[in-house]
């Protein structure tokens, strides 16, 4: 209920040869807005019950008993929030709402100086692939082509000779790995090219690698019986997306949901192409915003009211989580497109 609160408390201690002078806590999701507390003390909060956050906890622990406590509140439907197909009342098209921590929570110590991020951005028309992380820092790249070594660089952009491509019928994966100081990251990527463009006819048709490539997917909606959004466990994922290229599928579309990042791993190495919905969220709307479409009338999405967008800070919260989804999964060699909305269905 949307008065109600879950509350997750856990005692932990840590390795003595864990830390290696920074400690990072890690929550995959939690739906819907969460209060973090270690020690009692306040360490922060995340608002959007689809998207990966962390904390910087070094600070806060202690050297025996560490106390974890997180607060959960979940509105569903009672808010604009991002919320998928959940609902109170489930029925018809709605699924049983769930609320709570639904994905992995972990901890990772890291160096003093270490590798925030690294984004990958591969160039198939120039045959390089290029590298960004935070200006602060240098960090070494090495590419392996199997178990050849390639690169050995700290350039930011790299040319990769005899270029292999990433394809559903040949998904070829270049390992990475990234040294900055006493930090080591191992990482991949696809050497791949998502585009529009025309066929011999001139007609427009989705581009892989610069030749049309029919997208031929399912509908994936990733609920589970027992689970709901949480998978029963990581060989369940697996099994999907091999059972879906199994029976001659090559795309998946994940339909407003952000799996866990596993997930996206086993599209990456089956050869699975994948359309990322971005999670509905607004208020309850008519049947004309999901209808009226079809048969070629075009709604005004600026009038918040007609789509039920009239709460200013949950449409910022949407560019928030947006940005989280984007980043979170932008070095997936499977994404090909992004959806911003489900049909009409809180449209801005």
């Amino acid at each position: 209920k949307d008065e109600e609160y879950l509350i997750y408390k856990k005692d932990f201690e840590l390795e003595p040869d864990f830390n290696q002078d920074r400690v990072f806590l890690h929550f995959g999701a939690v739906d819907q807005i969460a209060k973090v507390y270690l020690n009692d003390e306040y360490v922060g909060s995340h608002h959007g019950g689809y998207s990966p956050f962390s904390f910087e906890i070094t600070d806060f622990l202690n050297e025996d008993i560490n106390t974890l406590i997180v607060t959960v509140r979940d509105l569903t439907e009672r808010n604009s929030y991002s919320r998928g197909k959940q609902k109170t009342n489930r029925g018809n098209i709605w699924y049983t709402a769930q609320s709570g921590i639904w994905q992995s929570v972990w901890l990772e110590s890291t160096p003093k100086d270490y590798i925030p991020y690294v984004k990958i951005t591969p160039d198939l028309d120039r045959s390089v692939v290029t590298f960004k992380t935070d200006d602060n820092i240098r960090i070494e790249k090495l590419i392996y082509d199997g178990d050849e070594l390639i690169a050995d660089t700290t350039d930011d952009t790299v040319f990769i000779d005899n270029v292999k491509t990433w394809s559903p019928e040949n998904p070829f994966l270049y390992k990475a790995i990234f040294k900055y100081k006493k930090d080591t990251v191992e990482s991949y990527f696809g050497m791949r090219k998502f585009s529009i463009g025309k066929d011999s006819n001139g007609i427009e048709r989705l581009m892989l690698n610069n030749k049309p490539y029919f997208h031929n997917g399912l509908l994936d909606q990733g609920y589970y019986p027992d689970g709901l959004l949480t998978p029963p466990d990581n060989k369940a994922m697996e099994f999907d997306v091999k059972s879906a290229k199994k029976l001659g599928f090559n795309m998946l579309r994940k339909h407003i949901k952000i799996e866990p990042l596993l997930w996206y791993h086993y599209c990456d190495v089956n050869g699975i192409i994948v359309w990322q919905d971005m999670i509905n969220g607004g208020g309850e709307y008519g049947l004309e915003v999901s209808a009226v479409p079809f048969v070629g009338i075009n709604l005004d999405d600026t009038n918040y009211n007609t789509f039920k967008r009239t709460d200013t800070k949950a449409r910022a919260l949407y560019y928030q989580e947006l940005k989280e989804m984007v980043d979170t999964l932008y070095n997936c060699p499977c994404i090909a497109l992004w959806t911003a909305f489900n049909e009409g269905w809180g449209q801005f």
